[in-house]
């Protein structure tokens, strides 16, 4: 039961992912630049959160971000075979740094993180 509860957020976000990616993407405004900004962002978020789930899940960050970083070519690869939707090169490069950047800052700053956090992290 532990071992479900700790691997659980991934399996969430991974199901997320993959339902987003099935579905015709949305515009969230009629300016191009807005649009753009708000989607990339999006994918920064969601794969910064990948990559704490999976760190919760494996312990080990390099094993972690690896995971991510796979799920989030899978993810580009899923999109070639949904209509309205293309996979991407840039997606996969934005997911991956964010995967990155996260275990950067994670592995750099982490006595600045919320005990919250560290907790959840450490479960």
């Amino acid at each position: 039961m532990v071992y479900l509860k700790r691997w659980l957020p991934a399996i969430l976000l991974c199901l997320f992912i993959f339902a987003s990616s099935a579905t015709p993407g949305a515009q969230v405004s009629a300016n191009q630049d807005v649009d753009f900004f708000a989607h990339k962002s999006i994918h920064v978020a969601i794969y910064s959160m990948l990559f704490l789930a999976l760190l919760r899940a494996t312990k080990r960050s390099p094993i972690a971000a690896v995971l991510a970083i796979l799920y989030g070519a899978s993810d580009e690869f899923h999109q070639t075979f949904v209509l309205s939707r293309t996979g991407s090169i840039r997606d996969f490069l934005i997911d991956s740094g964010a995967v990155f950047i996260t275990a950067v800052i994670l592995w750099k700053y982490s006595h600045l993180l919320p005990n919250r956090l560290k907790s959840w992290l450490s479960e």
